[in-house]
């Protein structure tokens, strides 16, 4: 069988979406050690986890936003856009 698709080709715009995919990934990365570290860090703080929730709040907005980021760059870059 053959494919009517176009052969894969190093666009700017498939480089760019690579890029950015390896960001988002190292960013997602990146954020899961934060939590790890961050949980660890509260068991010894006074008032433990409740009083410092804001800080775990930002940490998995910054965690869903990279996620969702590197999910749309890698349907992008699969559909060769």
């Amino acid at each position: 069988m053959t494919s009517n698709k176009e052969p894969h080709g190093w666009t700017e715009a498939r480089v760019s979406r690579a890029i950015a995919m390896a960001i988002s990934g190292v960013v997602v990365v990146a954020d899961l050690w934060l939590l790890v570290v961050f949980l660890r860090a509260t068991r010894g703080l006074p008032g433990g986890l409740a009083s410092y929730w804001y800080i775990l709040a930002g940490i998995v907005a910054v965690f869903v936003f990279a996620l969702l980021r590197l999910r749309r760059h890698w349907r992008a870059f699969q559909a060769g856009e």
